[in-house]
């Protein structure tokens, strides 16, 4: 198949198009696609560029747009939902506005899937620069015996707690656990910064199937210097 599509790529006709009303260099199938960055800031209105096929057959165009919220996200449920408490080591409610510095502090991770979205499901929680991740696994085989308050919690086919983010898989079907279609996990965090962070909001989604997925409330904390 390879030989083929290579002999067949040389027979192709060159495309003829134009950007703007203006030609760009003709170009054979065997040559890498066109391609030009634009800016919003630059761009005139709603449209950023025009592009006419003169060949006489059809040219594929892909657009990818790249750039940074300007607010918080909104929370969106389609096929999940999810939720994400903190509380302290012990268990108890933290307020989020005056978290002590080198305070341990637990994030519980809970949700279920909506219809029949979630088989291989998986959770990222990215952290603000104020929080750092331990590297205890919590699961329904490793807890400890002063966090025994957790409860159950799913089994984690992968879990990574990397520097900004807590990444988990968990298969959410019956096979693996007995609660079908729902999940909850829990990882360490250590208050090491002051100042106040923005918590991006929690997600999942099927790992096989990204249109189903859901995004949780962004979340504001403050980290007040270490008691004396």
């Amino acid at each position: 198949m390879l030989y083929l599509a290579e002999a067949l790529s040389s027979t192709a006709e060159p495309l003829d198009v134009a950007l703007d009303g203006k030609a760009l260099p003709t170009l054979s199938r065997r040559q890498q696609p066109y391609w030009k960055r634009f800016s919003v800031e630059t761009g005139a209105g709603d449209i950023l560029a025009t592009v006419a096929n003169a060949s006489a057959h059809p040219a594929y165009l892909a657009a990818t747009a790249v750039g940074n919220p300007v607010g918080d996200l909104p929370a969106v449920e389609n096929g999940f939902t999810i939720s994400r408490k903190i509380v302290d080591r012990f268990g108890n409610p933290v307020d989020l506005s005056a978290i002590h510095q080198n305070d341990l502090l637990v994030v519980i991770i809970e949700g279920r899937r909506l219809g029949e979205s979630g088989g291989r499901t998986t959770v990222v929680d990215m952290l603000p620069s104020g929080l750092e991740i331990q590297n205890v696994k919590f699961d329904e085989n490793n807890t400890t015996d002063n966090l025994a308050w957790l409860g159950e919690l799913s089994i984690l086919q992968q879990s990574e707690y990397r520097d900004d983010r807590f990444v988990a898989t968990a298969d959410i079907s019956r096979y693996y656990w007995g609660y079908r279609g729902q999940f909850r996990m829990a990882y360490m965090v250590r208050a090491v910064t002051p100042g106040e962070f923005t918590m991006a909001g929690i997600y999942v989604e099927d790992l096989f199937r990204p249109n189903a997925f859901a995004r949780g409330a962004v979340a504001h904390i403050r980290i007040v210097p270490a008691r004396p």
